[in-house]
């Protein structure tokens, strides 16, 4: 996974010789990965240049349901559930900064039963 992060395109080859195996072996370990759901590859289209990471804080009778709620946004790419003071750790994809804005104001905003959520965003 290391070898892929640091270089997403990067062949079968040259992963298996980092990891000192050959490339049909790295390539059968990817396969176990995907298959398993614990990797898999995603893409977006080049207009959504701004990625956010808003965290989400709502009552625990409610995690499951904003959980499910998100996860159906086509924005998003990541949900995690997290301890402390944020119960849900998000990942999105906007167009721009303004539009990041309107999604974590309107619509994750909307979602939660408390009237004052407390969000605290990451942007890159």
């Amino acid at each position: 996974m290391n070898a892929l992060q640091i270089d997403p395109r990067a062949s079968r080859t040259r992963i298996g010789a980092s990891l000192g195996v050959d490339a049909t072996t790295a390539a059968r370990r990817w396969q176990r990965l995907t298959d398993t759901g614990l990797a898999w590859i995603t893409a977006y289209p080049p207009g959504l240049a701004v990625i956010g990471y808003p965290r989400l804080h709502c009552r625990g009778d409610a995690v499951a349901a904003i959980s499910a709620q998100v996860c159906a946004m086509a924005c998003v790419f990541s949900v995690q559930r997290i301890g402390g003071d944020y119960q849900l750790d998000l990942s999105v994809a906007a167009e721009d900064a303004a539009a990041l804005d309107d999604l974590a104001v309107r619509e994750l905003g909307a979602l939660a039963r408390d009237p004052a959520p407390r969000r605290r965003y990451r942007c890159q």
